[in-house]
């Protein structure tokens, strides 16, 4: 499985995943522009510059039948890579995303890359409890900083573009009960993008549930399967 990591992470985030989850799931990290090993890149602004930057590794990495799955900014990279890959005639196997509203519907969280630093922070910590440690370690967040409001730049100027191509891929959804991001008619819009079905699971949480919470780790890979098999 493609994993397209949220804004401002690194692969390190999905360590902890990647194990637990290892006796079941491959998980490969499609490393971001700025990230370790990547970072004499420059960072993109724009989701057509992003999508251009992965494409390589992308495209080494996307075996016949592969899973895709992101989370937040990556969420909508994973779906328009997905997009990209079924029109070259290789379509994934599944999309997974969590975090993230349906493409043609924007965050439910205000706009808040264009904030000075210090309400910027704020405006993140107020996301999740989690990330509370970027206002109480200032030199983190100077490291962080530039990466976040670049990948939230691609995240709040992301433009959809309707297509009469849907996927052919069912879409696993998980979302946060807790995420001030999301709404329950934003992420039934993914529905919308697919014409193998949509599956929805609400899980306790907020934004990054997704780390944090043992109940996603746990019903990720049966749900999974339960996709691929064509169950609801």
């Amino acid at each position: 499985m493609l994993v397209f990591p949220h804004a401002g992470a690194t692969r390190l985030a999905y360590h902890r995943l990647g194990q637990e989850l290892a006796d079941q799931l491959t998980l490969r990290m499609m490393d971001l522009p700025g990230r370790p090993g990547r970072q004499d890149e420059p960072l993109p602004t724009a989701m057509p510059d992003l999508l251009a930057a992965m494409a390589p590794l992308v495209d080494a990495a996307a075996i016949e039948n592969c899973l895709l799955y992101g989370h937040s900014l990556g969420a909508l990279l994973a779906f328009e890579t997905a997009r990209r890959l079924t029109a070259q005639g290789r379509p994934p196997a599944l999309l997974v995303v969590s975090g993230r509203n349906g493409p043609s519907r924007g965050s439910a969280y205000r706009a808040i890359r264009q904030l000075p630093d210090a309400e910027f922070l704020a405006a993140v910590a107020n996301m999740d409890s989690t990330m509370q440690s970027l206002q109480d370690e200032p030199d983190l967040a100077r490291l962080f900083l530039p990466v976040l409001r670049a990948d939230l730049t691609i995240a709040e100027t992301y433009a959809y573009q309707p297509s009469e191509t849907l996927l052919p891929c069912p879409i696993l959804s998980f979302q946060g009960i807790g995420d001030p991001m999301v709404t329950r008619s934003g992420v039934r819009s993914w529905a919308a993008e697919t014409t193998a079905g949509c599956a929805t699971n609400w899980l306790p949480g907020q934004h990054f549930f997704h780390l944090t919470r043992p109940e996603f780790r746990a019903a990720l890979p049966g749900a999974i399967a339960a996709a691929l098999a064509g169950c609801p």
